[in-house]
Parts: structure tokens; C-alpha cells; sequence
């Protein structure tokens, strides 16, 4: 790789957080990376004490290098918002958190960009090529070699999932995966799929925070090859339940189906919770294996893409994101979200055959008293095993983020059915994007 390819990409990953000047951003100051200038004016409106006010009266001021002059209050605002801390600061900490919450509340409609401002003269593009060492070491040779096949045309992505659906049929058609026997009583009819399920995140999900780079931008083409191998180990660890086993093919294909999309939305929810920390005051979603941005912040970038067509798939991906920040990210984080919680989830959208059309009668009967035997395993878990005596609560949230995921599939398809009327992205050639899933493995 060249090194001016190189720079580009280390330029696109530290670029300042607060005007995203991409010169100096590589230095931190004050906690946080950012630009000498931006480091300056914090230290000058802390030592100096200063108030500043918007004087546009909106608190909705783009802070950008490229425009000539800025609203200070907004880029004051902003640094409080990003983390920058000096010692001994002049305001306490309740005027410190007021300041997030305010400048927090004007970045969440997507309706709040201020409208006055150009936004692709504000943009740097910036893309990954399959050269790029997150993505040699993220995915190693076998899978870099595919960056190439997965094209941009028209607005329409391109990708061959042939292969992949291929490998996935003859895991489902295959032999039970066997587990060692657990020493505990507490979840024996879980304990197969959880086994599977940990195993998957092992081997998709960072071990090491130093692995992860923080970015704003975000590679469609990284994301196609990520779910791509989600996709195949998901088919793995639903392999390792012994319920799961007794099922004929056709049940089998239709239960994975149906758990693929969901499984997606609300396992990348709850690593990133994980990973990050259930206190974080960031709300950070792992892109992938190597990757992580800020929902509502990400902005897909590709080479084959115009500056106003990365604009335009950044507008039409803040709803959703937005709607997936608080509809599940927020709430798994407020609850604190455990493995034998989220593995509880995972059960209940793997073996809901009322959801699933097709369903046969011999799989429904199979299944109605399994989630009997769930049921009660959870009961023993919250009493013996954590001593709550009253989790009526942890159950009810539980419920309503399970119902808000499948929700949130339902209107995601319904999203992405428009997206190519007006010209956004077409991915109706993807599998983990398709409307009818149960169709693609057969």
C-alpha cells in the first residue's frame, strides 16, 4: 500500500474531534483527539471562565475547520459533549453535564441539521481499500480477497451469495454439534445454544479494546463481508442445540431464517454494550471485528459513491439509527443486559414458530413444550443463582426490547423497500437484507 494511502487512512481515523480537522488530529489534548486549535480554545474559555451564547439562538451551529467563523457557544458545547477536561476547571460538574445534555438533545432529531450550511462542502470523503491493515488483519487473506467482488453500480450493490448460502445449507443439514456436559442444574436446556452462541462472539466479536478503532466513517463493503461471516457462524452455534437437531430441514431453515436478521440487530447491541461498558457515556455500536462509530454519527463512505451520495445514505440512515439507539441500545444498557439474558432472548426468537409461516404442526408441538422448560430455567436462574426475589421488572423490559427488535426488522424492511426509489442504495441482492428469508437457504 502506498503511503499516501496510508496517510490518508490514518488522516480519516484521528481527525479531530470537534471541527474534524484532519492536519493536527492525530495529537490529543485535553483527554480527547483533537486539533492544537480546538485545544486552545477550551483552555482559554475554562482559565478565562467565559459564557458564551448563540447568537443564531438555536444552539444548532455546524462546527466545521472550512467555515471561516463558528459559533463559539456551539463549539464550547461541543468539547464538553466529546469529553475535553482540564484540571482544576472553573464550572463544577452539574453545569459540565447540563452542557452534554443540552448539546446531546440538539444532535438526536434527524429534522436539526441546520439548514443554512452546505453540508458537502463540509465532507472529506474518505475510503478503505482492501490494502488497508484493518481489513488485512481484521479478516486475513481469504476474506480481503473478496473486498474486490462486492461492487457498486448504479446505486445497487453487487454481491455473489451463492457460495455462502451453500455452506450454510449443508450446516443445517448436518449433524448435531456435541457438548460437553455442564456441572450446573440451573439452565440444562439452555446450556447446548449458549455454549454455541459464546463461541460466536469469541470469534466474531474484539477480544482486546486496543484492537478497535473508533471511526466515523463506515465501509459498506466492510459491513457485506462482516455479516457474511456472522451469517455462517450463527448457523454454527444454532447447530449446538439438541432441540434444534430434532427438527426437520424445513424447520430448521425456517427458524434460522427467521433469527438471522433479528439476531444481527440486537447481538450487535448487546456486544458493543458489553464491550464498551454498560457505564459508558458514549454510545459506541461495533461495526465489525476491528471497527466501532458512534450511532448517529456514521457515515458511509465508498469510491464509487459521490460526496452527495454518501450525504444522502448518511440522511436516510439517521432514523434508523436513531430509532435503534433508543429502541434497543439504551435500553440494553440501562438494564444491564447479561449473557444468560441475551442467550434467553436468542431462545425466544429461534423457537417462536407462531411467528414463522410454514411452521409444521410435529415442530410447533416440539417447541410449545420447550419454552415451558425455558421459562422455569429462568425463574431458577433469577432466584438461585443471581437471589432476586422480585426480576418482575428485568422480565418486562426484557419483553419489550425482544418486541421492539422484531418491530424494528419489520420496519427496517419496509425502509430499505423504498431506499431505491429514491435513488439511496438498493441491497436486495444481500441476504441478510432480503424481505423473504425464507426462502434463501434451500
Amino acid at each position: 500500500m502506498g503511503s499516501q494511502q496510508k496517510d490518508g487512512y490514518q488522516e480519516q481515523m484521528d481527525a479531530c474531534l470537534i471541527c474534524e480537522s484532519p492536519s493536527n488530529g492525530s495529537n490529543y489534548h485535553h483527554g480527547i483527539s483533537s486539533c492544537r486549535s480546538c485545544g486552545m480554545f477550551f483552555r482559554r474559555a475554562i482559565n478565562g471562565a467565559k459564557k458564551f451564547v448563540c447568537r443564531r439562538q438555536t444552539n444548532l451551529c455546524t462546527i466545521h475547520y472550512k467555515l471561516k467563523q463558528t459559533c463559539k457557544s456551539c463549539r464550547f458545547e461541543k468539547c464538553i459533549y466529546y469529553g475535553m477536561r482540564m484540571k482544576n476547571q472553573r464550572f463544577n460538574n452539574l453545569d459540565i453535564e447540563i452542557k452534554k445534555e443540552k448539546y446531546e438533545k440538539r444532535q438526536l432529531p434527524p429534522s436539526t441539521v441546520n439548514k443554512k450550511v452546505n453540508l458537502l462542502d463540509l465532507v472529506d470523503v474518505k475510503y478503505l481499500t482492501k490494502d488497508d491493515p484493518c481489513i488485512k488483519s481484521m479478516y486475513g487473506k481469504s476474506l480481503a480477497d473478496k473486498w474486490d467482488k462486492v461492487t457498486i453500480e448504479n446505486g445497487s450493490l453487487h454481491y455473489d451469495t451463492s457460495e455462502c448460502l451453500a455452506k450454510v445449507t449443508q450446516i443445517l443439514k448436518g449433524s448435531l454439534i456435541q457438548v460437553s456436559p455442564s456441572d450446573s442444574n440451573v439452565l440444562p436446556t439452555m446450556y447446548p445454544l449458549m455454549c454455541g452462541i459464546k463461541k460466536l462472539m469469541s470469534t466474531v466479536n474484539p477480544k482486546n479494546p486496543k484492537e478497535i478503532q473508533i471511526s466515523k466513517y463506515i465501509s459498506i463493503r466492510k459491513y457485506v463481508l462482516y455479516c457474511e461471516e456472522y451469517f455462517l457462524e450463527l448457523a454454527v452455534a444454532v447447530m449446538h442445540s439438541p432441540l434444534f437437531g430434532k427438527l426437520s430441514f424445513d424447520d430448521r431453515r425456517l427458524a434460522f431464517s427467521n433469527l438471522y436478521p433479528i439476531f444481527s440487530i440486537c447481538a450487535s447491541c448487546y456486544s458493543s454494550c458489553e464491550f464498551f461498558g454498560y457505564d459508558s457515556e458514549k454510545n459506541y455500536l461495533l461495526f465489525n471485528g476491528a471497527q466501532a462509530y458512534e450511532l448517529l454519527h456514521g457515515f458511509c463512505a465508498e469510491k464509487e459513491m459521490t460526496p452527495e451520495d454518501c450525504l444522502k445514505l448518511y440522511s436516510a440512515l439517521q432514523e434508523p439509527h436513531y430509532s435503534l439507539l433508543h429502541a434497543i441500545y439504551i435500553p440494553m444498557k440501562e438494564l444491564k443486559f447479561n449473557f444468560v439474558e441475551f442467550c434467553y432472548m436468542i431462545h425466544c426468537f429461534l423457537f417462536s414458530p407462531d411467528t414463522v409461516d410454514g411452521f409444521s404442526a410435529e415442530g410447533k408441538a416440539l417447541l410449545h413444550n420447550y419454552n415451558k422448560q425455558i421459562s422455569d430455567e429462568m425463574h431458577n436462574y433469577y432466584h438461585k443463582v443471581l437471589k432476586l426475589e422480585n426480576y418482575a421488572y428485568r422480565i418486562t423490559q426484557q419483553i419489550k426490547i425482544i418486541n421492539k427488535a422484531q418491530r424494528f426488522h419489520e420496519w427496517k424492511k419496509d425502509v430499505l423497500k423504498i431506499y431505491p426509489l429514491f435513488n439511496v442504495i438498493d441491497a436486495s441482492e444481500l441476504y441478510h437484507e432480503k424481505n423473504g428469508f425464507a426462502n434463501i437457504v434451500v
